[in-house]
């Protein structure tokens, strides 16, 4: 898992299919349409909605084994929870159509990630996270989220 800004992204060495990714991030317009953007076919692409944050209650640490996502706001606020465990049994097979596997949400999580705009966050496959929490206890935030999907083949 990888946290940082934007503004921050000389400070890494990554794959050319990263650059990719950020460029399409840094040159997003402030309020980005909804819906599905490909930017490599099923190689790169990248979901965009606009949703409520949920409680900690309602929600389940999920995982993905072939894409790594690139979480990124551009309005609103929500927090993640990472959990580095792989001792937790999941509460379903692996789906492959959608790339994801869920987790019980019981488990303590490793770190808690405020994401705001500007601010970005890489998972890997297998790393166990849940998104759209909210910010504060009991208070939604509203949320306008970028997830760039990057085919995991290096």
């Amino acid at each position: 898992m990888i946290i940082d800004t934007l503004d921050h992204l000389s400070r890494y060495t990554f794959p050319e299919k990263f650059t990719t990714a950020f460029d399409f991030l840094k040159n997003l317009p402030k309020n980005p349409e909804n819906g599905l953007t490909e930017i490599d076919g099923r190689n790169m692409y990248a979901p965009i909605a606009t949703y409520e944050t949920h409680s900690r209650e309602s929600a389940k640490f999920e995982a993905h084994h072939d894409y790594i996502d690139i979480q990124y706001i551009t309005s609103g606020e929500e927090i993640i929870e990472y959990h580095h465990a792989t001792d937790l049994t999941p509460e379903a097979p692996y789906n492959p159509e959608k790339d994801c596997i869920f987790y019980p949400a019981e488990a303590t999580p490793s770190h808690q990630i405020r994401l705001v705009p500007g601010v970005f966050c890489i998972f890997f496959p297998n790393e166990l996270h849940m998104p759209g929490l909210h910010p504060m206890p009991e208070k939604p935030s509203t949320v306008k989220k970028v997830v760039v999907k990057v085919k995991m083949d290096f």
